[in-house]
């Protein structure tokens, strides 16, 4: 089994995803991907002057909301979960499960009342589709 989250050159990726959405899209305070089981891959804070609190704690926090709406959207007979936002009147938080085929992730986007949420949800479709892609390079799923 290939576990992505310990592989130095799939975090350098990670990495370079998270700076370009970032550069693309207007109103991003924060981003970070980490795994489905709540672990933190990799971060980027942009206009965020406060802390946020612990990476772990706020990939465990993700992770648990994101299981959440991929329950309730289950129970209305909805298929494919792709977000779950949370709006605010200061801003929004995004988060979007990423399965690639060798294991789970989440992305978690904060934004400002300036984030557009049209923009925030084609760059993280952007994202999953790169990451899917990268995930294919280490080869099969059973490898």
């Amino acid at each position: 089994m290939i576990i992505l989250h310990k592989d130095e050159a799939f975090l350098a990726y990670c990495r370079e995803l998270l700076d370009q959405f970032a550069d693309e899209t207007n109103g991003i305070n924060y981003i970070f991907i980490a795994t489905a089981d709540g672990f933190d891959v990799a971060s980027k804070i942009i206009n965020f002057t406060e802390s946020y609190g612990s990476q772990d704690k706020l990939a465990a926090v993700a992770s648990s909301i994101m299981a959440l709406g991929i329950s309730l959207s289950g129970e209305f007979g909805l298929q494919n979960c792709r977000t779950v936002t949370v709006d605010s009147d200061t801003g929004k938080i995004t988060l979007r499960p990423i399965n690639t085929i060798h294991q789970s992730f989440i992305l978690l986007i904060q934004s400002s009342s300036d984030g557009l949420l049209g923009h925030i949800l084609h760059g993280a479709g952007k994202i999953n589709t790169a990451l899917m892609a990268k995930a294919e390079e280490y080869g099969p799923a059973n490898a």
